[in-house]
């Protein structure tokens, strides 16, 4: 029998049953991980339309698709984009800015999306979409758009909606716990990841924080450094200690990046020495036939600090983790320049990338 509403104390947690019924919980510590979910834009037709997916859905098909269209050139969109043209689905890519990944270096950009191209990827830029709707005769998907004021329209067999997600908190009735979230619903929490209520934390995509699962793994730290065997003897861990997370885009190519890049040190103008590289160059990759993309670092002019890495190629993601060790430990341009790394691998690159 659950307790009538009106006398739920703080620490309070309503669960719902698969049956029917209901669950109340109370505790002495509260730890919200609900995570995030798909943003779905208010655009006619796209909620009820048959055939439209978000990410969970698009990995729950049963069959690949002929044709599939992709609303959003951002990271999950280019990542599906590149997997289901791999897989041999015909790809339409629609980004409403005027390029894939606005925040990446117009070099790097211009290079992801030639790969994408050249494993058969279709991408429209300036498309906004106006309308998705059924449609017949072999087009169960018709998206109406707007492409550079022209009125364009797209069929597919499915299409994936990746704008973005938004933290999973809208049913969590955060207000009755005195808990508060921001704009676009992330709960607040201070810098050991606590939220506005007493004994109550958020952790992972819900508290707003990059969406990444080792983020997720990473508040756990926070939490657990106040609340496990280390609390008595050690100072609690704290985000703002947090240094170099570096980004992965799992693409047919590798994308993999950490710290400045160059449109963010423009942006911020931050004085930066810009080392760069084709692919080609590196003799695993050459022995491997894989020499399409490039690689950057960029160093303090000053101080040869490393502020940044930007990786386009083959086992880009496995050669992130080894720039993040070295700028968490402090190594400069000239450590990696004079390190001893093994041949061939991709990794030996970072004796002639910091050169």
């Amino acid at each position: 029998m659950t307790a009538p509403r009106a006398s739920w104390a703080p620490r309070t947690v309503l669960v719902q049953l698969t049956d029917g019924g209901e669950l109340m919980i109370q505790a002495k510590h509260v730890y919200i991980n609900t995570g995030a979910r798909p943003r779905i834009p208010d655009i006619p037709g796209i909620r009820e339309t048959p055939g439209v997916y978000d990410s969970t859905g698009m990995l729950s098909l049963p069959e690949l698709p002929r044709r599939v269209a992709v609303l959003g050139a951002g990271f999950i969109g280019l990542e599906f984009a590149s997997m289901m043209a791999d897989f041999g689905a015909e790809v339409c890519v629609l980004q409403h800015d005027y390029r894939v990944l606005p925040n990446e270096d117009a070099d790097v950009v211009q290079a992801i999306h030639g790969m994408l191209e050249k494993q058969g990827v279709r991408i429209v830029t300036n498309a906004n979409v106006t309308r998705v709707y059924a449609g017949e005769h072999g087009a169960p998907v018709v998206i109406e758009a707007d492409v550079d004021g022209t009125a364009t329209h797209f069929s597919a067999d499915a299409m994936l909606v990746a704008v973005g997600r938004v933290p999973e908190t809208a049913g969590l009735n955060l207000t009755a716990a005195g808990i508060e979230t921001d704009a676009r619903g992330a709960i607040i929490v201070d810098d050991l990841l606590r939220t506005t209520a007493d004994q109550v934390w958020a952790m992972g995509d819900c508290n707003g924080g990059p969406q990444h699962t080792y983020i997720s793994l990473d508040d756990s730290r926070i939490v657990w450094s106040q609340i496990g065997s280390l609390r008595e003897s050690a100072m609690p861990y704290r985000r703002t200690e947090r240094r170099n997370v570096p980004s992965c885009v799992f693409l047919h190519v590798p994308y993999a990046r950490m710290g400045l890049n160059e449109h963010d040190a423009t942006a911020q103008g931050v004085p930066v020495h810009v080392h760069a590289l084709p692919v080609s160059s590196v003799p695993k990759a050459v022995v491997m036939r894989e020499t399409e993309g490039l690689l950057k670092a960029l160093t303090d002019p000053s101080t040869e600090r490393i502020l940044g890495v930007t990786l386009l190629c083959p086992e880009a993601h496995e050669m992130i983790n080894t720039v993040k060790v070295a700028m968490d430990c402090g190594a400069d341009a000239n450590y990696m320049r004079n390190a001893i790394f093994t041949h061939p691998t991709m990794t030996e690159v970072f004796n002639d990338l910091f050169a």
